[in-house]
């Protein structure tokens, strides 16, 4: 009864786990080509026009030096693919992609 239990307890946390990885699969956006002057605040700035920005990471080595890419999660796809649409060309990166 309770290895039951258990195994079903187990079985809800990784279906809430892979709920919670679709829900943000379509609204994590890939952002390249980053400029090395560009900070997580300026890019949640920049991209909060588009929607509530859930997180806003520039990728950085062990120096602390940007390694010209970062990743912005947008509330929902429908923001993130508004955003995805603008920026697409723009200086603050060259290429931005849903991340797949």
């Amino acid at each position: 009864m309770k290895a039951e239990r258990e195994q079903m307890i187990r079985r809800q946390i990784e279906e809430r786990k892979k709920e919670q990885l679709q829900k943000y699969e379509e609204s994590n956006v890939f952002v390249k080509n980053v400029s090395d002057d560009v900070d997580d605040v300026e890019l949640k700035e920049k991209f909060s026009k588009f929607g509530k920005v859930t997180s806003a990471k520039i990728m950085r080595d062990e120096t602390g030096a940007s390694k010209g890419f970062a990743f912005v999660c947008l509330s929902n796809p429908e923001e993130a693919y508004k955003a995805v649409s603008y920026f697409n060309g723009e200086q603050l990166s060259i290429l931005i992609n849903f991340l797949r």
